[in-house]
């Protein structure tokens, strides 16, 4: 049975993981293997018999995912006809919004200015656009009320494209972003333009009752300073954890606390199950065990359902159920048969679950424990062989050695914890922090033992019998724990962190092949950390592997401007040289460039310097460096930072850190190294292989280069507008770049009004009408601002395309609708890379 089961589920995730194809497709060709290999067990020998029917498994495997993936068939298809018929129009739309999360509420509620958020609803009729019925949209709003929960509520809405997005993620980090998309209903996103509750369909009851009973238990602690650990903790809602926060528990090895996990669940089950022990001792019932059995099933999937199906509860009350039902039949299952059959219950319910690295991290460390409680893994020779005692010195002693066996069990049990998890965190996060194997050690007693418990009965009492004097008591000591949990989380920083490579398909492959046999050989005198090791091992060298070099294409120029959101980055790379003018911002903002304090801001961080311009231009080195050297640093010859302001220098020190650069110019050189040597003393601006220190030097008008695919020149600024009245924004770099097939390029920075004034005064009557300024593809200046929107600048360049480096939703309202309507009058094409994604232009070279 385990044979089959794991054969299953390999089968299973390995058409998920490896064939993306059978998305919608219909997988009736996963019959053939399965009626031959049934065949041929009826027909062949015994000795072919356990191989047939190992492929009969993975076979069944592979068909049952094919299956739970044709649903999706109509919804893959659908999403793209759907934002065509309704894009650039407000559509009506009725339904039901989705639970409101903890952060999006405390946005929405706050009395500061109005911030953005996401929201998810439920479309049920959609006059518009009828393939929207029956689909969940993500819906931006900013400054608009909580919906109530259950509500039928008529929304306008607009639909918004999917952004172009930049091909640096590898094909399987790809597809499993398209699973994610699915899972949540497919990548639609509309922003929302009025919301009005309706009240002709009916109240989805359920959900109504299930946000005022979260209400209601949150209620006991609205006023604590820990009320977003009471959600993450018991309600699995870590949305109110700060990047911050969330940084520090992934250091500190302490994320898979703060959340629902399996042991807490069975922690409250055994509660209540005490609890009803006791009522019906108390009623002196006979029969106990099928009325508290029954109690515990029912409480537990009445929290299962509180919190809306969260998959750490549906794998404990799966186990649960099982454990009732094997329990009232009294049969006895394999610890390895029990976590394989609810991890199959799992993925039959939620097929998805599988890309979630919590969902593996947890089933790893469920496993280790139950191996360990289950007697698989031996403990102790003191907890097994202990002599009988007949004096009290004798059993005194023999307490004390079981104690200290007890104490050496637990360190054992975290040891094979933090070897098993560490092989996990390595796949799914490429880092491994040695802090949690000594952190561990006191947070699991602390949030195990008695967070939890004492969380738990204080919610629980004063839901059920409202405000206690002993319930205030719980709170105040439930915070005093919270306190000193954070503590334990906040000592994590100072140890070191391990990173690895991420996975290669091969490598997860191997790691399946090799991991599999652990599920028989626990009970080997092998320990768990050497599987573990042996794990590590071979993920270290199965990306390190020098991969094959692939044909090289025919050179190509390309310009890029990066999607960095509110700021601009732009790459020119021809294969030989290459050019990267600007570095985008970085969130939180460090203290060089906010004046000497941190703005840590409250979301996740955005650092597009590391997420997309260096994962480009590694890929540019692993395409064109010979065989072995994909790891080589990233190579620039010209680093252009166009000013010192933070949406276009924010990525600059970070870049500096992982590049070798030959020459880096800026419009304000000497702000921004006084930044860079604020933000990084030791290394501002050095790399090992640049001759000079490093520092910027000023861009001046006529500095001039070129390479096999591009020919620059410097327009601005002009020697005489250094340390004149132009400052700023005006002292902005402003390039023009002419390709082979003399197609034109401007790029302009935040140059503002009275800098492009001097600009076409300078170049009109020196070298004639538009002779420097005519362009074909001009990035607008200032994101599109009004302050650098000039009629006569814009006709002295003439372009063809305009492209708009401004963020989704921004705060500014960039770009400004006058001068956007001014080029759509005059037959510009515009390209806005906040609503449509990366610009991208190629010339091929000879």
């Amino acid at each position: 049975m385990r044979t089959w089961i794991v054969l299953h589920l390999a089968g299973f995730v390995l058409v998920f993981v490896f064939a993306p194809e059978l998305v919608g497709q219909k997988p009736q060709w996963l019959l053939l293997p399965s009626v031959i290999s049934l065949l041929c067990l009826l027909l062949l020998g015994r000795k072919w018999r356990l191989l047939l029917l190992c492929l009969l498994a993975a076979a069944s495997g592979a068909l049952h995912g094919g299956l739970r993936l044709l649903p999706y068939q109509s919804m893959d298809q659908a999403t793209e006809a759907i934002v065509q018929a309704g894009s650039e129009q407000v559509l009506p739309v009725t339904g039901y919004f989705c639970a409101v999360d903890f952060d999006s509420n405390s946005k929405m509620t706050s009395s500061k200015s109005p911030r953005l958020v996401r929201l998810c609803f439920d479309v049920e009729q959609s006059t518009g656009v009828p393939e929207l019925q029956g689909r969940r949209i993500q819906l931006d709003c900013k400054g608009c009320a909580v919906p109530v929960a259950g509500v039928a509520y008529q929304l306008t809405i607009e639909l918004q494209k999917a952004k172009r997005r930049l091909p640096v993620a590898t094909p399987m980090a790809e597809r499993l972003t398209r699973y994610r998309e699915l899972s949540q209903g497919g990548p639609l996103q509309a922003k929302l333009m009025s919301a009005t509750a309706l009240h002709t369909l009916p109240v989805r009851q359920s959900q109504q009752l299930r946000a005022q009973a979260r209400e209601a238990l949150m209620a006991t602690v609205a006023r604590s300073a820990h009320l977003a650990s009471y959600h993450a903790l018991f309600l699995g809602d870590r949305s109110g954890f700060s990047h911050s926060q969330t940084e520090a528990l992934s250091v500190s090895g302490l994320s898979h606390l703060m959340v629902i996990s399996g042991l807490h669940v069975g922690l409250m089950a055994a509660l209540v199950a005490l609890l009803l022990r006791l009522a019906a001792r108390g009623l002196r019932l006979t029969a106990w065990r099928i009325p508290v059995y029954l109690g515990t099933v029912f409480s537990l999937l009445g929290y299962l359902w509180l919190v809306d199906y969260a998959v750490p509860v549906l794998r404990a009350t799966i186990m649960a159920l099982l454990f009732v039902a094997l329990t009232l039949q009294r049969r006895r299952v394999p610890v390895t048969d029990y976590w394989l059959i609810t991890l199959t219950a799992c993925l039959f319910f939620d097929p998805f679950a599988f890309i979630s690295a919590g969902f593996w991290l947890s089933f790893g460390a469920v496993a280790v424990i139950a191996l360990v409680m289950s007697g698989r893994l031996r403990l102790s020779a003191a907890l097994e062989d202990a002599p009988s005692a007949n004096t009290l010195r004798d059993r005194l002693q023999a307490q004390v050695e079981r104690f200290m066996a007890w104490l050496s069990a637990f360190w054992r049990v975290q040891w094979q914890l933090f070897a098993t998890l560490s092989v996990l965190l390595a796949v799914f996060f490429q880092q491994v922090s040695l802090a949690g194997l000594l952190t561990n050690l006191i947070a699991i007693p602390l949030v195990t033992l008695l967070l939890v418990p004492t969380g738990f009965l204080a919610l629980l009492v004063n839901a059920v019998a409202g405000e206690w004097p002993l319930v205030t008591r719980l709170i105040d000591l439930s915070d005093r724990l919270f306190d000193l949990f954070w503590l334990i989380v906040d000592s994590g920083e100072h140890f070191p962190i391990f990173a690895t490579q991420t996975l290669s398909p091969g490598a997860l492959i191997l790691l399946l092949l090799l991991s599999l046999p652990t599920l028989w050989c626990w009970h080997l005198p092998f320990a768990p950390w050497l599987h573990a090791s042996k794990l590590l091992l071979l993920t270290g060298v199965a990306t390190a592997a020098p991969r094959l070099v692939e044909p090289s294409e025919a050179p190509l120029l390309r310009f890029v401007v990066f999607d960095v959101g509110q700021g601009h980055a732009a790459l020119l790379d021809d294969g030989e040289t290459s050019l990267l003018f600007d570095t985008g911002p970085v969130y939180p903002v460090s203290s060089g460039f906010s004046g000497g304090r941190l703005i840590p801001g409250g979301g996740r961080p955005f650092n597009p310097a590391a997420e997309q311009i260096l994962p480009y231009l590694k890929q540019r080195v692993s395409q064109q460096e010979p065989l072995g050297a994909s790891e080589a640093r990233p190579f620039l010859n010209y680093l252009f930072v166009s000013h010192a302001d933070h949406d276009h220098a924010g990525g600059t020190g970070f870049l500096l850190q992982h590049l070798d650069v030959a020459h880096q110019f800026s419009g304000e050189p000497d702000k921004l190294n006084r930044i860079l040597d604020h933000d990084f003393p030791d290394q501002a601006g050095l790399t090992e292989s640049t001759p000079t220190p490093g520092l910027f030097s000023q861009c001046l008008a006529g500095q001039r280069f070129s390479s096999r695919g591009f020919r620059v020149e410097v327009l601005w600024p002009l020697q005489a507008s250094v340390g004149s009245a132009f400052a700023g924004n005006d002292l902005s770099c402003v390039l023009r770049i002419t390709t082979p097939s003399q197609h034109t390029i401007l790029l302009t920075g935040d140059i503002e009004k009275p800098a492009l004034q001097a600009m076409v005064r300078h170049y009109n009557s020196d070298h004639g009408q538009g002779s420097l300024l005519d362009v074909d593809i001009m990035v607008l200046p200032h994101h599109g601002s009004r302050s650098s929107f000039l009629p006569g600048f814009i006709s002295a360049v003439t372009p063809e395309q305009v492209v708009i480096p401004a963020g989704a939703n921004n705060r500014f309202g960039h770009p400004h609708q006058q001068p956007v309507d001014w080029l759509l009058r005059r037959g510009v094409e515009i390209w806005n890379t906040g609503t449509q994604g990366y610009f991208e232009f190629t010339e091929p070279l000879n």
